[in-house]
């Protein structure tokens, strides 16, 4: 297999992962705090935006990895990682507005760093303008693909978003 062809599965997964947590994030869960929880909208608004404050990250994030030549790969396997970690707690503390926010606040920044270590990955392993954008494609192809499987995967377990036995289990 040519060198450039091995890290198609890390592009695509990278964001296809990133993506994926990003829409339930953004999408289904303000509706659960809102319609089963009944929280204020006000106070779910002004966690949103502390906590998405968090994606401040990414400009360091990319300009740290243009000055310093650090091993990117690493830097994805720890940040994939913290990502996985930080979702877990987000979800099991979702009834707790307040841990909500500070772990929704870790998994937007470790979001973000993978996507600029997977960004960074592309283009240093891109030695020529038709693998650049076959990586390129990779990569939004794994974006699409999670928005698709979030998308799909509510829609075949949430049957009705508004009940409070259906967020229960």
């Amino acid at each position: 297999m040519e060198a450039h062809k091995k890290n198609y599965l890390v592009y695509f997964y990278g964001y296809f992962a990133s993506t994926l947590l990003v829409v339930y994030v953004n999408a289904y869960f303000p509706v659960y705090f809102a319609a089963v929880l009944s929280v204020d909208l006000t106070q779910l608004a002004f966690v949103q935006i502390f906590a998405y404050s968090a994606l401040l990250v990414k400009p360091f994030a990319s300009y740290y990895l243009d000055k310093n030549e650090p091993k990117k790969k690493v830097y994805l396997l720890v940040f994939s990682s913290l990502t996985v970690v930080s979702f877990v707690l987000l979800v099991v503390n979702l009834d707790l507005l307040v841990l909500f926010g500070v772990f929704l606040g870790f998994t937007l920044a470790a979001i973000s760093i993978v996507d600029v270590v997977v960004d960074k990955l592309v283009v240093s392993n891109s030695p020529s303008g038709p693998i650049l954008n076959n990586n390129i494609l990779i990569s939004q192809l794994g974006a699409m693909t999670g928005n698709v499987a979030a998308t799909a995967l509510y829609l075949t377990t949430v049957i009705d978003a508004y009940s409070a036995s259906m967020w229960m289990y």
